[in-house]
């Protein structure tokens, strides 16, 4: 439920800024088509236009080139929550049934959710398989992170 939460938070926060930038995108956008009518009306020298359009044009652009990128963010954690509540939903449905299940069919389970057992004179390490939490999406540079352990006294 916290890795469900944190993943709404994270989502709500893009949300928040993708609205903002889609607003600043319209009042840029605005100051452009202004800036154009006062040089087509010879209001403004073309030495002028060129000073006064060309930051906020580079401005408009940039933020652009951003707003793709944080839907595409958006996406992937939206995605990613709702594999992550059917995931929740079954270990749930695993967990109430789990006394019912033969030796093999817990093996079978425990198999394919442990990447790795360690076994040493006085610890028990088990690297568990799981979700990478909403934090480690970095879609710009690919890094996740896939695994985590769980460390036991012997």
């Amino acid at each position: 439920q916290h890795y469900i939460t944190a993943s709404e938070t994270i989502i709500f926060e893009k949300e928040k800024l993708l609205k903002t930038l889609q607003k600043e995108t319209q009042k840029i956008q605005l100051k452009l088509d202004n800036l154009i009518e006062l040089h087509l009306s010879k209001e403004l020298a073309t030495e002028g236009f060129k000073h006064h359009y060309n930051p906020p044009f580079e401005q408009l652009q940039q933020i652009q080139a951003q707003i793709p990128l944080i839907e595409g963010e958006m996406l992937a954690l939206k995605q990613n929550e709702e594999s992550s509540k059917y995931l929740f939903s079954e270990a749930q449905n695993l967990y109430t049934k789990w006394n019912t299940l033969t030796r093999d069919e817990k093996r079978n389970i425990i198999e394919s959710i442990t990447d790795s057992i360690i076994i040493d004179n006085e610890d028990i390490i088990i690297n568990l398989k799981y979700l990478m939490p909403p934090s480690s999406i970095n879609p710009a540079d690919g890094q996740h992170n896939f695994r985590d352990s769980l460390k036991l006294q012997a």
